[in-house]
């Protein structure tokens, strides 16, 4: 085999082993809207009271969800600290999830906004919640006990997205505020799913490159063995 043929299998070998091997980070598995600021939003902490909110989710591909943004109100100068989250099975369902914890919350530049005369910091949080397996279908994150330091209210922005949205003081939000409108909540959900394995394109290029890389070898001991 020719040196520039052997190089050129070797190229092929490290594009081909870096193309199959290479991971993406987490994608959006899920998107109900970016924050929108200026319809409402509903309760999910202060008021010394247990308000949880609850919208849907749909995955199309057996995904593993690792975080998720939300849109929040929240009075001026305060910002969320921790969040408890859940995700369940079925819309009104606001206790038994199949995955459930208390997260950290990142928090995003804050905008201020005035609604009916009031002011507020509005802003996309994030929150990351570990690796959760879920199989293809609908589920329903469930946020609950959002905490700032003074123990003010915190509220989910209303983007009136495709979720189907409900409440544990008001029940289903479909045209609580306005009509028609879903009442769901801004949020996305993130992960990785099937889609992330390396396409089939991927996989005959890394499959080139070994059998490239194989020749190569094959080639180099010959030569070797000749000049002993």
């Amino acid at each position: 085999m020719s040196g520039l043929f052997r190089c050129f299998a070797g190229g092929l070998a490290a594009a081909g082993l870096l193309m199959g091997w290479s991971s993406a980070g987490a994608a959006m598995l899920y998107n109900n809207g970016t924050l929108n600021g200026g319809v409402g939003g509903f309760t999910i902490g202060g008021y010394g009271g247990d308000y949880a909110v609850s919208d849907s989710f749909t995955l199309g591909e057996v995904s593993v969800v690792t975080g998720f943004d939300f849109g929040v109100w929240t009075s001026v100068g305060d910002v969320v600290s921790t969040v408890d989250w859940g995700i369940a099975t079925t819309s009104n369902d606001f206790t038994s999830f199949i995955a459930s914890g208390t997260a950290s919350v990142i928090n995003g530049s804050p905008t201020l906004t005035s609604y009916y005369g009031t002011a507020y910091d509005d802003s996309t949080d994030a929150a990351l919640i570990g690796d959760i397996d879920l199989s293809v279908g609908t589920y329903y994150l469930v946020l609950q006990n959002a905490v700032v330091a003074n123990g003010d209210p915190v509220y989910w922005d209303e983007s009136d997205g495709l979720s189907t949205a409900m409440s544990n003081i008001i029940g289903s939000l479909a045209n609580y505020t306005h009509q028609p409108a879903s009442g769901s909540e801004a949020f996305q959900v993130f992960g990785t799913d099937d889609s992330d394995a390396p396409e089939p394109a991927s996989w005959a290029l890394m499959l080139v490159g070994l059998a490239g890389l194989g020749a190569s070898l094959r080639g180099n001991r010959g030569t070797r063995g000749a000049g002993a």
